[in-house]
């Protein structure tokens, strides 16, 4: 293993700790990026990329209407889940 892997691991695990204790306005985005259901794929596959993002919140109307992850891109373009 990389050393490099090996040292984003260790970060991961020490920005983890204690993080039930935390509140939600600690770790949370401000600043929310999303896609409108008329949107297509290939436009949420462009957002998440851009904004290194594997999830992707769907707004309708200021309302959540759902949620995209790049998963669901792979499944919808013939891959498995």
């Amino acid at each position: 293993i990389p050393i490099k892997d090996i040292l984003e691991l260790r970060r991961l695990q020490n920005s983890m700790k204690d993080v039930g204790a935390k509140p939600v306005r600690e770790v949370m985005s401000r600043k929310v990026i999303t896609i409108e259901p008329a949107n297509d794929i290939e436009d949420a596959s462009a957002v998440m990329g851009r904004y290194k993002i594997n999830r992707l919140p769907v707004v309708d109307k200021g309302k959540l209407v759902g949620i995209i992850t790049r998963d669901d891109i792979l499944w919808g373009l013939g891959g498995k889940k």
